[in-house]
């Protein structure tokens, strides 16, 4: 197996938003991050996180010292100006509802250049204080890749900023991130047992 790639530096424009946004977390949303330590330093990684809020992948991505990858779903893409900003911050189009091989393609070589990807494997946001099934697409890529899931628990996304509210209310918000998984327990754990990890990450 060839070494793991260093993880890539984050651009400043990158820095600059992640900045200003997370000051806006945390003067609405108590916004707060736990266990940054588990984040990996010498490779790429993949984030598999729980799904509730449109919120929620901006809140990933301002705990991560690191510039994230996202997948997001191809329909976002298509107003021009969400469009761009999507684009700006490395996301990358996937065709929700079919295995679409070319979106999974892109976030292998993605993490395989050193750049950490965020997964939200239920695929379509969910009630507070759940965690629905996975679809394993994100085992698929993090075996392509080789290398491990960073389980992530978020918890108050769901309260704040629910599922067919128009705006977001002042409600904490809190990212977990969980010890990560190597590759080879990935196998064993399957997308079940990775679920098992994030659900318990919400339940602290």
């Amino acid at each position: 197996m060839s070494p793991a790639p260093p993880l890539a530096r984050a651009e400043l424009p990158y820095l600059f938003c992640r900045q200003a946004v997370r000051i806006a977390f945390k003067l609405w949303f108590a916004y707060r991050a736990e266990g940054l330590e588990n984040l990996p330093t010498d490779r790429s990684y993949l984030l598999v996180a729980n799904h509730h809020s449109f919120i929620d992948p901006p809140m990933v991505g301002c705990a991560d010292p690191h510039q994230l990858g996202y997948l997001a779903r191809k329909s976002l893409f298509k107003p021009y100006g969400f469009g761009r900003l999507l684009r700006f911050v490395g996301s990358i189009p996937v065709d929700r509802g079919s295995s679409d091989r070319g979106a999974l393609e892109a976030a292998v070589r993605c993490l395989r250049s050193g750049r950490p990807i965020v997964f939200f494997p239920e695929g379509t946001r969910g009630p507070e204080g759940e965690v629905g099934p996975f679809k394993r697409g994100f085992l698929l890529v993090a075996r392509r890749a080789g290398v491990p899931v960073v389980p992530v628990g978020i918890t108050g996304s769901g309260r704040a900023w629910p599922k067919g509210r128009v705006l977001p209310r002042m409600r904490a918000v809190t990212v977990r991130f969980g010890t990560p998984i190597p590759p080879g327990e990935l196998r064993v754990l399957g997308e079940e047992g990775v679920r098992r990890r994030v659900l318990s990450l919400c339940e602290t």
